[in-house]
């Protein structure tokens, strides 16, 4: 992925678990991130979506590596900029390594495992009882390498 979303041609339903393993290829000039959006299925599938959640890995700009990555849930409800609903601690986050990511989603939350680290999001309920998937990075010139993933 370079600064390019890729989403899902199938809807799910929820609870689901969505895995991939993601690599951020070199070390970026600029702050970024990476991001998986879930949304309702509808009209709007084939544009941005108004209302949505995201899970982002974003890290500010870099002062080096390892770099400081922070996982956030933002909440989309029709406005262009959305509201932080669940913010986790943060972790190291190195260009050029494998990270494996495994999001239970499900009406009352997020479970993210990201390698070693795990997350609760009691806060972040899931109101949607189907979902699409798109895959999403920042900055452009920002390069995520994607495998593996699954959707079930």
């Amino acid at each position: 992925m370079q600064g390019r979303p890729v989403r899902t041609r199938r809807k799910f339903s929820v609870p689901l678990t969505l895995e991939c393993d993601v690599t951020l290829e070199q070390m970026p000039d600029l702050g970024g991130g990476f991001s998986v959006i879930i949304f309702p299925p509808g009209p709007e599938a084939d544009i941005d979506p108004e209302r949505s959640q995201r899970l982002t890995l974003g890290f500010e700009d870099p002062k080096g590596e390892p770099l400081d990555t922070t996982p956030s849930i933002n909440q989309y409800e029709g406005a262009p900029r959305g509201q932080t609903i669940w913010k986790g601690g943060s972790f190291p986050l190195k260009p050029g390594e494998l990270y494996r990511l495994r999001l239970d989603i499900s009406a009352t939350g997020w479970r993210i495992a990201i390698n070693d680290h795990t997350y609760e999001t009691r806060d972040a309920p899931v109101p949607y009882d189907e979902v699409m998937i798109e895959l999403w990075n920042w900055q452009p010139s920002t390069r995520w390498r994607v495998r593996n993933f699954r959707a079930d």
